[in-house]
């Protein structure tokens, strides 16, 4: 029955965004709302559950491994899941595996660190610019630099629209947005 509930839940699925999160509702975030004790109605949001792989069911709890989209509530899918079972339920613990290409598998710990000498913690380091690779990139030489690291604007004759990554000699700056006005 479980593994029956569990399948329902995968696939696009519509979810309400909870009282207690990030969102903002008329300029005030909906937890400063709900702190203040006022419910206010939130639309559906559809999010893709990819995966939900049943891993225990011991007596009351269900420990389950879900690959889903960004902006899922894993809070929300599990009072979902308990409602459908008929039971209720709630979180007991979260760990999060994964965010985009980053695994946890990737991670140390503190104290793993602390062992490591300095030039082994630096080569655990991930390049800040990693998470932003698949935005375009673009070079500037040293005056575009020295104009970007002064705030000002620059005129670049190139059609990429959006943001994009910005470098001098292999070196990451940060990013920019490339407006076509």
């Amino acid at each position: 029955e479980i593994e029956v509930v569990l399948h329902q839940h995968t696939g696009r699925i519509a979810q309400i965004p909870p009282m207690y999160s990030a969102l903002k509702y008329q300029g005030r975030k909906l937890y400063e709302l709900a702190r203040a004790g006022k419910t206010v109605e939130r639309p559906a949001r559809f999010v893709d559950i990819f995966e939900i792989s049943l891993l225990v069911a011991s007596g009351d709890t269900l420990t389950l491994d879900v690959h889903c989209s960004k902006g899922t509530y894993i809070r929300t899918l599990a009072e979902d899941i308990g409602q459908t079972l008929g039971c209720g339920a709630t979180v007991q613990a979260l760990r999060r595996l994964q965010t985009g290409e980053f695994s946890l598998v990737q991670a140390q710990t503190l104290e793993d660190l602390a062992q490591m000498d300095e030039s082994q913690r630096d080569a655990q380091l991930i390049p800040v610019d990693e998470p932003l690779k698949a935005l375009p990139a673009i070079n500037l030489d040293h005056q575009q630099a020295a104009n970007i690291r002064q705030g000002q604007i620059l005129r670049i004759n190139q059609n990429l629209p959006g943001e994009v990554r910005m470098y001098l000699d292999g070196q990451f700056l940060g990013l920019g947005e490339m407006r076509m006005d």
